[in-house]
């Protein structure tokens, strides 16, 4: 997640890994404007609906987000500005099996770096810049 003030233009990024740790799904996408919360709740949204609808049901879920991940897990209350976002995570983890860490933000760079694109691009050149899908044996 990326974010030009607080609240303002920002974007989203999320990698999906396999168990090997390679990567099978990647997407940057700029959003209008928001906080760097919801940017957050953005992503994990984005990304838990792409597991379920890919039939991912062992998942290792990090946010280098601590106020979304206590917030999700009931530990802290849920923000007003993300509640929707909260709830939406909160059915797509009854659908699955979820583990919930959070890391640093060096450790979701490339997550990083395709919100960082998008937001550089911007919202002309199309509604979700970067998409890479790995399959065995290359692309």
């Amino acid at each position: 997640m990326v974010i030009q003030g607080n609240p303002g233009s920002c974007a989203i990024g999320f990698v999906l890994r396999n168990k090997e740790g390679d990567i099978i799904y990647a997407c940057g996408k700029y959003i209008p404007e928001g906080t760097n919360t919801k940017a957050e709740a953005k992503a994990m949204v984005k990304a838990l609906r792409y597991c379920v609808e890919c039939n991912f049901v062992l998942i290792d879920l990090h946010t280098d987000s601590m106020i979304l991940k206590k917030a999700v897990e009931g530990e802290w209350s849920v923000l007003w500005s993300v509640a929707r976002e909260v709830e939406e995570i909160k059915e797509l983890i009854a659908r699955c099996k979820i583990t919930l860490s959070h890391t640093l933000r060096e450790g979701n760079k490339l997550a990083d770096h395709l919100a960082n694109r998008a937001l550089e691009v911007g919202p002309s050149y199309c509604n979700c810049l970067v998409i890479w899908i790995f399959k065995e044996g290359g692309l």
